[in-house]
Order: structure tokens, then C-alpha cells, then sequence
């Protein structure tokens, strides 16, 4: 699992060619569809109370 501030990224440009390999990865990434996901194992959502439940076991 990522941590969600990982996405928040610092890129830095230093040239033409690199302005455009990273356009043209964003561009690549838009267009593809995600993968379906199958769990091999049951799962459950838990929410609120469930959560603070489930940490102070």
C-alpha cells in the first residue's frame, strides 16, 4: 500500500527533451485503464468507530 503523500512529487525540468518525456508519460497514463483487482482473501470496509475499534484491541 503507498502512503497517500506520496504522490505529491517536486519535478524539475531541465531541459526540452525531459518536458517532453514527461508530457509524454502523463499523456500514456491517462489513456490507460486500471487493472482489475481480485482479492484472494475476504474483505470488509471499516469505518469511524470500527477503525478506533480495531486499534485499541
Amino acid at each position: 500500500m503507498m502512503a497517500t503523500s506520496s504522490i505529491y512529487v517536486n519535478v524539475r525540468i531541465k531541459n526540452k527533451t525531459d518536458c517532453k518525456n514527461l508530457v509524454t508519460a502523463l499523456e500514456h497514463a491517462q489513456k490507460a485503464q486500471a487493472k482489475e483487482v481480485v482479492f484472494s482473501r475476504p474483505v470488509e470496509t471499516l469505518k469511524g468507530e470500527k477503525i478506533k475499534d480495531l486499534f485499541e484491541e
